[in-house]
């Protein structure tokens, strides 16, 4: 399904029953996990993400419909 980071709010097109989000850091481990319940794809849902360092983390965001990866690279 189509997904865009936008900083730190992810949207997408259509609406889901439930969606889950991870943030993993260069290590493999999991930095930030947040499940949701009924989100429409064009309102997002704002990931609070203000306690990771700087650097590049992957987010791997799971729904119903399957599953997608992308990039996030934070700066200060």
């Amino acid at each position: 399904f189509p997904v865009t980071i936008d900083g730190a709010m992810v949207r997408f097109v259509g609406e889901e029953k439930q969606l889950a989000v991870n943030v993993i850091d260069a290590t493999g481990k999991i930095v930030y996990t947040q499940n949701f319940q009924q989100v429409k794809g064009e309102k997002g849902v704002e990931l609070s993400l203000n306690h990771l360092t700087p650097g590049l983390y992957h987010v791997v965001i799971k729904s119903s419909k399957g599953e997608t990866r992308s990039n996030l690279q934070i700066i200060r």
